[in-house]
């Protein structure tokens, strides 16, 4: 079966602490069976083209230290392939340095119609330059809509075009995300409570 259903995590560290970000992404000729060179193709094809504007929208207190993937549909998780950066050589080139670690933008991503969930991509942090008064600058919502428009439009090192998808760990579905839009409020993350 081809349009296997392939995660991207990203791994980083900002101010020595560590922050990992997920993007899903739908291969088009992908199929799931040769997991390792499928997930080094979406390492490769993400590396070769929309890092440079991953990296555009964050600060350079972010340093990247890995890229790995798993595939998770048709055949559930199963390990891909990873990419270890070495001496954190690649950091952010937005601005001087973070506003906080802890205000987050987020992307909104857009499903097409009957599709029930829509899909959030939370940055690990805005640049002090890039967010005036709680408003994105202009520049900020450029580099950010250049990147998620690259993203939505496919990427490639090979055969495969790899695009930006929403996945329900609930429903064990994916579906192609058809267009994005950065909110307005700046999203808070904080770790993960239990109610006492």
């Amino acid at each position: 079966m081809a349009n296997a259903t392939y995660q991207l995590t990203i791994t980083c560290t900002h101010f020595q602490q560590f922050v990992e970000n997920t993007l899903c992404f739908i291969g088009d000729t992908a199929d799931g069976t040769q997991t390792y060179q499928e997930g080094q193709d979406l390492i490769d094809a993400f590396t070769g083209g929309p890092e440079t504007e991953w990296r555009a929208c964050l600060p350079p207190t972010v340093r990247i230290d890995r890229y790995s993937t798993r595939c998770l549909l048709p055949s559930g998780p199963s390990l891909g392939a990873h990419k270890q950066v070495v001496n954190s050589a690649l950091v952010g080139t937005s601005g001087t340095a973070a506003q906080s670690e802890n205000l987050c933008p987020v992307m909104n991503l857009i499903p097409p119609m009957g599709i029930k969930s829509q899909g959030r991509v939370y940055m690990p942090c805005i640049a002090k330059e890039d967010i005036n008064d709680n408003v994105y600058t202009g520049g900020y919502i450029t580099a950010m809509n250049a990147l998620f428009d690259e993203l939505i439009a496919g990427i490639s090192n090979s055969s495969i075009v790899w695009k930006l998808a929403i996945y329900s760990k609930k429903n064990g579905t994916s579906a192609r995300a058809i267009s994005h839009s950065l909110s307005a409020a700046i999203g808070f993350q904080g770790r993960r409570r239990r109610p006492i």
